[in-house]
């Protein structure tokens, strides 16, 4: 069977037609090649927010353990802070992302990574640590409860202002009873008729009816301050730190970033809630850490526990001592006493001016023995009223010196230990308080093997820069041209939250 051919038709291209084709083949490429650059833009931006992120999963693990906190140690493993190193650190591990094997469409090179900012937990005066703290633990302490704890902190501070500590009184009126006791041993001297018993100066069948209380006070404030109001059977922490480089005696560190930080209107008592949770106080120490009265240090600074409770404790007697002074002065039936026993004291004088002024050393005395009363009570745990009622009293005016061996039993209603130590928190600066907190946190640190951690070089925040390259495929027709390639600087910002 003969073979069929098709029949062939000539054919041609046209000059125009080959130049369309061409310019149909050239756009192809072009949009090709701008879908790759984007891709290549979109996967820097990706690589970027990646490597800062994998840098900042390198947290302080001392830091979130103990104290639930995230920071970044600039050191970076090393012994001093070097920025570097954390460029270093992203650059290798953008390095290990981009140099993967096989063909890539989107493969391109990180030339170099840049830290432009970064926020360190001492910057602002302490404002950045203030608002991590208050971040952390606002979430388990609303803003009703930090309302209640500012009314509480302004009524011990009411009560503070309401006067001087009137210690001064006392010593005004054993002078004034000195005075008394050179003239009766003149006058007895050359009389024989009166003498002088129970400290002061009585007439013949006068006597107090117990021990005198100038005499108890002049007993009690001659005990070591610890051992006058430690509750019987209380421990104290004989823990130590060398305060010679805190923060507070150092130049820190400053961050270069000047972005706002978030602070809030409670943000201050917040931060004190989240010191009182994690640093310990008397009540309720800590074993880990330099030391085990956190919130005492950070009120006093001093480098013991003693020293640090120690300062607290006057801070609180003369807190005690202005408020129940200032019941005493309204008080008409404990005046009355007071009366009775200045007279006894002082009545040979005959003036009733010197009799006022002992009367009102022995209500000193009577407040200052009260106060003493009332720190035994809330080292103890217990509560005591801010302005007392005469209910709420606690001692006798003529046995003073029975609060030194005795615990005294708190009320049912009133403040507590830890509201005094809020209060006297409170009227430190932000940065004094923030400081200080950072101090036991850097303590907690060493303790743990990391010697060199410090908290002016820990990082909250940071925002860096990185640059890649990569060579075009199918143009060179878009992007910045180097080398026949594109170059990107793509940003990333990164904080703990």
């Amino acid at each position: 069977m003969p073979k069929k051919y098709k029949k062939a038709y000539p054919g041609s291209l046209s000059i125009y037609f080959t130049l369309l084709v061409a310019c149909i083949g050239a756009f192809i490429l072009v949009i090709v090649e701008l879908a790759r650059f984007f891709g290549l833009d979109s996967d820097a931006a990706e690589y970027t927010n990646l490597a800062e992120e994998s840098l900042f999963a390198g947290y302080q693990p001392v830091l979130l353990h103990e104290y639930d906190m995230f920071w970044l140690d600039g050191c970076f493993g090393g012994e001093n802070f070097k920025i570097e190193a954390g460029e270093e650190e992203m650059e290798a591990l953008l390095y290990d992302n981009l140099s993967g094997g096989g063909r890539n469409f989107y493969k391109m090179h990180v030339d170099g990574v840049n830290t432009e900012t970064y926020l360190l937990a001492t910057d602002r005066e302490g404002k950045v640590f203030q608002s991590q703290a208050a971040a952390v633990y606002k979430e388990k302490f609303g803003e009703r409860a930090a309302e209640e704890i500012v009314t509480r902190i302004q009524g011990i501070q009411d009560a503070k202002n309401r006067g001087e500590s009137p210690e001064g009184k006392i010593a005004s009126a054993e002078s004034a009873l000195d005075c008394i006791r050179q003239q009766a041993s003149q006058e007895t001297q050359k009389q024989g008729e009166e003498k002088l018993t129970g400290g002061g100066s009585q007439r013949k069948g006068a006597s107090l009816p117990g021990e005198n209380p100038l005499d108890a006070n002049r007993l009690m404030r001659n005990h070591g301050i610890l051992s006058l109001v430690l509750p019987q059977g209380a421990s104290l922490s004989e823990k130590s730190v060398d305060t010679k480089g805190s923060l507070l005696k150092r130049s820190c560190r400053k961050g270069t970033d000047q972005g706002a930080v978030k602070t809030g209107t409670m943000d201050r008592i917040f931060m004190q809630q989240y010191i009182n949770r994690y640093v310990g106080n008397f009540l309720s120490p800590v074993e880990s850490g330099g030391l085990s009265y956190g919130e005492e240090y950070v009120i006093a600074g001093k480098g013991t526990d003693k020293e640090n409770l120690e300062y607290v404790i006057k801070e609180m007697l003369l807190v005690r001592e202005i408020a129940n002074f200032a019941y005493l002065c309204t008080d008409e039936a404990k005046q009355a006493e007071a009366l009775a026993a200045a007279t006894i004291l002082a009545g040979i004088s005959g003036n009733p001016a010197v009799i006022e002024v002992v009367k009102q050393g022995i209500l000193a005395a009577w407040a200052y023995g009260e106060s003493v009363f009332d720190v035994k009570v809330l080292l103890g745990g217990g509560k005591v009223p801010l302005m007392k009622t005469a209910g709420d009293w606690g001692t006798d005016l003529f046995h003073l010196g029975d609060v030194i061996s005795e615990n005294g039993k708190g009320a049912d209603h009133g403040l507590c230990y830890e509201d005094y130590l809020q209060a006297f928190m409170y009227v430190l600066s932000t940065k004094k308080a923030s400081y200080r907190c950072m101090d036991l946190m850097e303590y907690t640190m060493k303790e743990s093997g990391f010697l060199h951690g410090k908290m002016d070089g820990m990082i909250l925040r940071m925002k860096i820069e990185a640059e890649y390259s990569a060579d075009t495929i199918f143009s060179s027709l878009l992007g910045k041209d180097t080398l026949g390639g594109y170059s990107f600087g793509k940003e990333s910002s990164y904080c703990y939250q």
